[in-house]
Order: structure tokens, then sequence, then C-alpha cells
């Protein structure tokens, strides 16, 4: 399952919606026929991943981004993040924020990511640039 990022700040998109049954049949034979004692259906529907896009501003231009990357990068994988990539984008004079892209669990909502991030030593703001459910 791959997602591509475009040069742009749109992101391609795919869909990630799976829906599963199963099915438990017990069936006990007796002198008539077979009787079904115990029928359990077991459902379950899992979330669609979404796109996400974050913008981390740092509070000035001296912190390391380096380590920020990989401070954020742990943070995000660690909560259900995939298919993270990072880039750096010139805001004014020397300063430049860190751009997240990545997939990330639909019920895990943006609050999560916001919180994740803003806690990070050295952050100033965070700011979802673009969220989107991941389609085909």
């Amino acid at each position: 399952m791959n997602v591509k990022f475009d040069n742009e700040s749109k992101i391609t998109q795919m869909k990630i919606d799976y829906f599963f049954v199963f099915v438990i049949v017990l069936v006990i034979p007796d002198r008539a026929g077979y009787s079904i004692v115990l029928k359990i259906t077991i459902s379950y529907r899992f979330m669609a991943l979404t796109v996400v896009r974050v913008k981390v501003m740092p509070d000035g231009a001296d912190i390391d981004l380096d380590e920020l990357q990989q401070t954020a990068s742990r943070l995000l994988e660690g909560n259900g993040a995939s298919q993270l990539s990072a880039s750096e984008e010139p805001v004014a004079f020397g300063l430049k924020a860190l751009v997240f892209k990545f997939l990330w669990p639909e019920e895990n909502g943006t609050e999560k990511v916001e919180t994740l991030l803003s806690g990070i030593e050295g952050v100033s703001s965070v700011s979802i640039e673009d969220y989107r459910r991941a389609v085909e």
C-alpha cells in the first residue's frame, strides 16, 4: 500500500477502508439430521486512513531541525503514523519550518497530532495544513 506525494501541497490519494465479517457455526448431528446449535457473527470495520500535512514552527532559527525532525518522527510513528516524510520550508530571515506528510488513522483525529508535536521542546506552533481521507 503506497501513497505518493506530489511536489506541491496537494497529495495523491488512495482509499483504504476494510470491512470483515466472520461467521462461526457450531453444527451438531442428531437423529433427524443436523442441528445448528450456535451461530456467532463477528463483524469489524476498520476506519480509513487519512493523509496529513503538518507544519511545525520552531521557537527560533537556532533550533536544531534535524533533532526536532527525529523526535517528531519517532513520536508520530509510535502513535500510528506511516509513510512519513519530512522537509524544510523557508519562512523568513533564516527561519525554517518543518513540514511532515504521513498517513494517519482516521480514528486518532488531528488533535492527537497537534498535542504530540506541541509537546516537543523547541516547537513554537503546529498547524494542520492538509487533512483528508485517503481514497483510491
